[in-house]
């Protein structure tokens, strides 16, 4: 089996598209696809949270800080599901 970190990449992306659609809300109005989104990721993070949560609230802005420090130079990516 040839592993290929670019074709998994490309499908990586694929079935992202297929589970979260083409376009992604980036910011309150805005959107990109999800194939721009996922570009150059090697890991994605699904969050499913909500803003009535109070443990969610509380982990919200930790991981707000974690994905700042963390995640924006080592190609993850952390979806927030709402």
């Amino acid at each position: 089996m040839v592993n290929n970190k670019k074709e998994n990449k490309k499908s990586t992306t694929s079935a992202m598209e297929a589970l979260l659609g083409s376009d992604l809300n980036t910011s309150v109005g805005n959107n990109a696809s999800t194939s721009a989104v996922m570009k150059g990721k090697d890991l994605v993070l699904l969050y499913f949270s909500a803003s009535w949560c109070p443990p969610c609230r509380n982990f919200t802005p930790k991981l707000a800080e974690f994905y700042t420090q963390v995640c924006t130079t080592n190609g993850v990516e952390i979806l927030y599901i709402s």
